[in-house]
């Protein structure tokens, strides 16, 4: 998997030099997407997306309970970062 990695880092970085640069700049994606953990599904794929678009949050069957801290945190977190990047 790490060569694959390094692979896939060196192709993207051939067809585009600043494209890592760019994404370290910080999170600035305009939807929440939730889903399941299912590792057949990937959300960018499906969607046509690129890296840093989405906020992606997974859980089993799909599951989003506010009592759950880690779904607070999520929830807050794409509030305030998807009002950024619309400039809200």
């Amino acid at each position: 998997m790490l060569r694959q990695n390094e692979k896939g880092a060196g192709q993207i970085v051939s067809c585009d030099p600043q494209y890592f640069m760019r994404l370290s700049f910080g999170l600035a994606p305009s939807c929440l997407w939730i889903g399941c953990i299912d590792s057949r599904v990937a959300p960018e794929l499906i969607t046509d997306s690129s890296l840093g678009e989405m906020l992606v949050y997974r859980s089993p069957a799909n599951t989003f309970c506010l009592e759950n801290d880690d779904v607070g945190a999520v929830l807050d977190l794409a509030i305030h970062i998807t009002g950024e990047s619309d400039g809200r």
